[in-house]
């Protein structure tokens, strides 16, 4: 059985793990298996229970200043700084086949959603922004399917 998405019903605790190892070799030194020993046992529990060491990545250099570190793609500078450059390429035609620019007080309004949900889907940004159906983002396949469509 498995655990589904933020449960956690099926999972055992490290500790009950060892104790059943600890059971097993007991048990079959009992029985008088003589590849049970103490030393074994010990290098068994370490290889189960092994976890591999946090670490964290160097980031690389910097494409256009050479001497300079980039930012990791998990850290916050840089998930704003790929926020707002997506927000900043976002251009909508109108229904003329214009192209329109956002505002600053839409541009504003995309970055609170951002922030407040986990995802953003550009059928929420039309509602957000006062978009009709005409008004067409250009950074987005109409031929896939719509509800699928994020900013990502």
């Amino acid at each position: 059985k498995r655990n589904k998405s933020g449960e956690y019903n099926n999972t055992i605790l490290r500790s009950m793990l060892i104790d059943e190892v600890n059971i097993l070799f007991e048990t079959q030194r009992k029985l008088g298996n003589k590849y049970t020993d103490k030393e074994f046992q010990k290098q068994y529990i370490d290889i189960v229970t092994y976890q591999k060491p946090y670490t964290i990545p160097q980031p690389g250099k910097c494409t256009f200043e050479k001497n300079e570190l980039r930012a990791p793609k998990n850290s916050y500078t840089f998930e704003r700084f790929m926020l707002l450059q997506k927000i900043n390429n976002l251009t909508i035609y109108d229904e003329h086949g214009e192209q329109i620019k956002i505002t600053n007080e839409q541009r504003e309004k995309i970055i609170n959603m951002a922030y407040e949900k986990t995802e953003v889907k550009y059928t929420q940004l039309r509602k957000e922004l006062n978009l009709t159906e005409k008004m067409k983002f250009t950074n987005l396949n109409y031929n896939q399917s719509k509800k699928n469509a994020k900013l990502s």
